[in-house]
């Protein structure tokens, strides 16, 4: 699904800083895909025609596709970059979810055990206190098997809860590191010391199995740098032939626009 950018009914209005260009109907709308940012390459469309100077109709043609490729292959590239940071952040969130301690998401933990406690045992109506209690210290084992009793009708269990509540803290902090938050950042490094791993490492192992389809990604890009230089060659070569036509005109304008007449001197009078 694309998005089409606000558009005047016969043309969208470009400006640059030294002269103001008009985008052709015939162009239609830039399209763009959902996250995009319309604002990003509207400036990009505004200064080409006004740096490339545009001759006619067929040279803005060029220039409006020189855009669209351009604009192409910084998506690929936005893309290739987006996969990567995903690969990394789920290799990262894999390692720190053994690696981080029960503290990191205690508080988390509780709070969802007293939820799944309060629901399984609704008709009961175990009150908020005692589920905080048994939520407390579950670990016990009375406390664990009765707990465990309890969550028994919505399908969850104390191991259940745990394995989740660590997951989702462990993709919360690679989250946060990939955001460069400071106290996070620090914390990673430490529990990847103690596990003797690095995120070089980490990355470099998980993009192994992503080689194809970065290695699609990076076709995908190089074919639309193939078009825009494509198109640029084609630019150089129309306005190549244009200026030489137009010196052949000039030429032959200045060639007949003089015509040396000889003068003869008048009958009777001497041409001394």
């Amino acid at each position: 699904m694309v998005k089409h950018m606000p558009v005047n009914p016969k043309s969208t209005p470009m400006t640059s800083a030294s002269a103001s260009v008009q985008r052709p109907a015939l162009f239609g709308t830039p399209l763009l895909l959902p996250g995009e940012d319309a604002a990003a390459i509207t400036p990009s469309a505004t200064a080409s025609p006004a740096a490339t100077k545009p001759v006619d109709i067929i040279d803005e043609m060029f220039v409006d596709d020189l855009v669209s490729f351009q604009w192409e292959v910084l998506r690929w590239r936005r893309c290739k970059a987006g996969v990567i940071s995903a690969i990394g952040r789920r290799a990262l969130a894999a390692v720190l979810n053994d690696a981080i301690d029960f503290d990191f998401f205690a508080d988390a933990f509780r709070k969802d055990v007293v939820e799944a406690l309060l629901t399984a045992t609704e008709e009961e109506a175990l009150t908020e206190k005692a589920a905080k209690e048994l939520a407390q210290h579950c670990f016990g084992d009375e406390r664990f098997d009765r707990v465990n009793k309890l969550l028994e009708p919505i399908g969850r269990s104390v191991n259940f809860i745990l394995s989740n509540c660590r997951a989702k803290a462990a993709r919360n902090l690679a989250e946060d590191y990939a955001a460069n938050q400071t106290r996070a950042v620090n914390l990673v490094q430490e529990l990847l010391e103690t596990k003797g791993r690095t995120m070089d490492e980490l990355l470099a192992q998980a993009l192994e199995e992503e080689l194809i389809s970065l290695n699609r990604l990076d076709h995908q890009a190089s074919t639309a740098e193939t078009r825009r230089n494509a198109t640029l060659r084609e630019m150089s070569r129309r306005r190549e032939a244009l200026g030489e036509a137009r010196r052949r005109s000039v030429q032959d304008i200045e060639d007949g626009e003089y015509e040396v007449i000889e003068t003869m001197p008048a009958k009777g009078k001497s041409a001394a």
